[in-house]
């Protein structure tokens, strides 16, 4: 989906970029949309699973909630996680079996 926000920023899914270029996964993908996290991370358990490495810049400063929402995200996944400078490094993201 694409949509137009606030000052008439683009914004795309996840989802849709994935299936825009009929990809199966993202290597890397670096986020730093100062508060925009909690949008994006709220559909993120359908497509976690098929980033290689997420850098984020989680920004609660600004809107409570973000580092929340990465934590939901996560729920259900087991990872390795690291701190470089600002960013929160997750890789090796894995779905736990049910």
């Amino acid at each position: 989906r694409e949509r137009t926000a606030g000052a008439g920023v683009l914004a795309v899914d996840i989802l849709s970029v994935l299936n825009k270029y009929s990809a199966d996964r993202i290597d890397v993908l670096k986020i730093d949309i100062e508060g925009a996290e909690l949008e994006v991370l709220g559909g993120a358990k359908d497509w976690i699973d098929r980033i290689g490495m997420l850098i984020i810049e989680l920004h609660d400063r600004f809107r409570p909630g973000c580092s929340s929402a990465l934590r939901d995200a996560l729920a259900g996944f087991t990872y390795d996680e690291y701190v470089s400078g600002e960013n929160l490094v997750i890789t090796r993201i894995v779905r736990n079996s049910r």
